[in-house]
C-alpha cells in the first residue's frame, strides 16, 4: 500500500522543478498543476483506501469464520479433555496410595533387616553371609566346646584331674567365642 502511494507521489511530482526566479503567473500555473495532481493523487489514495477497507472486511469475515470453526472444534475436544483429566486424577490418586503402601513396606523391610542383623538365632541361620571374623569365632566356639566335652568325659572316667580342668577351660573358651560371635 505504502509503496504504491510513494510511486503515485513520485510520478506526480517527477517533472516539477521549483525555481525561485519564476514570475507570478508561472508560479500560479505550477501551483495549479500541483493542486490538480494532488487532487488526483488524493482520489487514487481514497480509492485504494476503499479497496483496502473492502479487503479488510473480507479478511475479518474470513477470520471470524475460522475462529468460529476453531471454537467448535475446541468445544468438541473439551469433553474428552475433561474425561482425560478425570482419569489422570484417578490414576494419580492410585499412584499416591500405592506410593504410601510401598513406603510402609520399605519401612517394614528395614525393621526386619535390623531384626535379622541383631537376632542371634537368625545370625546362625545366615552363616554364609557372615564376615570371616564372625565365622572364625563360631568355628572356634564349636571346636573348643567339642574338645572340652570330650576332655570332660575323659576326665570324669579317668583318675587324673588335669584332663577335667582343661575341659572346663576349653568349655569356658567355647562360651567366650560364642558370645563374641553373637554380640560383636
Amino acid at each position: 500500500m505504502f509503496d504504491s502511494i510513494a510511486t503515485i507521489a513520485s510520478k506526480a511530482f517527477a517533472g516539477v522543478e521549483f525555481d525561485a526566479s519564476l514570475d507570478d503567473a508561472t508560479r500560479i500555473e505550477y501551483e495549479a498543476e500541483i493542486a490538480a495532481e494532488f487532487d488526483r493523487t488524493m482520489r487514487e489514495m481514497e480509492a485504494m483506501g476503499e479497496e483496502l477497507k473492502g479487503e479488510n472486511d473480507e479478511m475479518l469475515k474470513a477470520l471470524a469464520e475460522v475462529a468460529a470453526k476453531r471454537r467448535l472444534e475446541i468445544e468438541k475436544e473439551a469433553v474428552p479433555i475433561e474425561e482425560y483429566e478425570r482419569k489422570v486424577k484417578t490414576l494419580t490418586d492410585r499412584v499416591k496410595l500405592a506410593s504410601g503402601n510401598v513406603e510402609k513396606e520399605v519401612e517394614t523391610l528395614k525393621a526386619l533387616q535390623v531384626e535379622l542383623q541383631t537376632d542371634p538365632i537368625l545370625r546362625l541361620s545366615n552363616y554364609r553371609e557372615q564376615p570371616l571374623a564372625r565365622k572364625v569365632f563360631l568355628a572356634a566356639s564349636l571346636l573348643f566346646f567339642l574338645r572340652g566335652s570330650f576332655d570332660g568325659l575323659t576326665g570324669l572316667t579317668s583318675v587324673e584331674n588335669g584332663d577335667f580342668a582343661s575341659a572346663v577351660i576349653q568349655v569356658g573358651l567355647s562360651i567366650a567365642f560364642l558370645c563374641a560371635y553373637l554380640f560383636l
